[in-house]
């Protein structure tokens, strides 16, 4: 009788957390490039939305695929002149979601990032540049907090790859990005 028990107690303790089977987000995010050589960069706002599932639903730890399309956005200045890049990325993660305190979680994981379309602002127009832009992996880590079927999140994205194949200005560009996400979960 106290094996049925404990299997009712863990079985409670499961049906308590109140992390989503799957689930959508959308946001946006604050990106910048990091250089080498050193160039003047700023942040700029881009949007993110997709969706998710969880596979593993332990109590403390579960294994969190997504897919993504985030658009980043940078400004970054050569010779005294600001040009703004937009990329637009698919993405694919998997993402580990360890439970930290009552609804509190953090995330971390790997990110594949597949180019969509990419630009570059010149005097009276744009320029396409999605043909120069690499596919990019990245860290992601991230702290989110879960409110029943709604949650919020945000992350740090540190893109390990330069994702330009023929540096523009003459420096390899990386993705960074702070993300802000609502998540609506089923």
């Amino acid at each position: 009788m106290s094996a049925l028990r404990s299997g009712e107690n863990a079985g409670a303790a499961f049906a308590q957390d109140n992390t989503p089977r799957a689930g959508v987000f959308g946001g946006f995010n604050q990106s910048y490039f990091a250089s080498s050589p050193e160039i003047d960069t700023s942040a700029k706002q881009g949007y993110v939305f997709g969706g998710f599932v969880v596979l593993l639903r332990d109590k403390y730890f579960k294994i969190q695929p997504e897919v993504q399309v985030s658009q980043r956005k940078a400004i970054a200045t050569y010779a005294g002149r600001e040009t703004t890049y937009t990329n637009t990325y698919f993405n694919l993660g998997l993402m580990f979601r360890s439970k930290i305190y009552k609804g509190l979680y953090s995330t971390s994981g790997v990110q594949f990032s597949l180019p969509l379309s990419a630009d570059f602002a010149v005097p009276g127009g744009t320029v396409d540049n999605k043909e120069n832009i690499a596919n990019d992996v990245s860290l992601v880590i991230g702290l989110g907090q879960q409110f029943g079927r709604i949650g919020i999140e945000g992350r740090w994205d540190s893109g390990l790859k330069g994702i330009e194949e023929v540096p523009i200005g003459g420096s390899v560009k990386r993705n960074r990005a702070f993300t802000f996400i609502g998540i609506l979960g089923f």
